[in-house]
């Protein structure tokens, strides 16, 4: 988009071009665990890194919607 710094808070977060498809993965992990009431920086880091307060199965669904948001953005391909 242009953004001065397009780092991943930028990526996940903010960049216009890709808000479809950031509604899409907080609607498909938006109920997991507490995602909804993190600040950005916990989002990005429960995004990136998984949550140690949430089962091995919600952290595996999480990570399957991430590379879904990062193939649909074609972003890193």
């Amino acid at each position: 988009c242009g953004f001065f710094k397009e780092d991943a808070s930028h990526y996940f977060f903010d960049c216009p071009i890709f808000a479809a498809q950031r509604d899409t993965l907080t609607r498909d992990i938006g109920n997991i665990g507490n995602y909804l009431t993190l600040n950005k920086q916990r989002k990005l880091d429960f995004l990136i890194k998984g949550c140690d307060d949430i089962s091995f199965e919600n952290n595996l669904i999480i990570f399957d919607h991430v590379q879904r948001f990062i193939e649909h953005t074609q972003r890193f391909t």
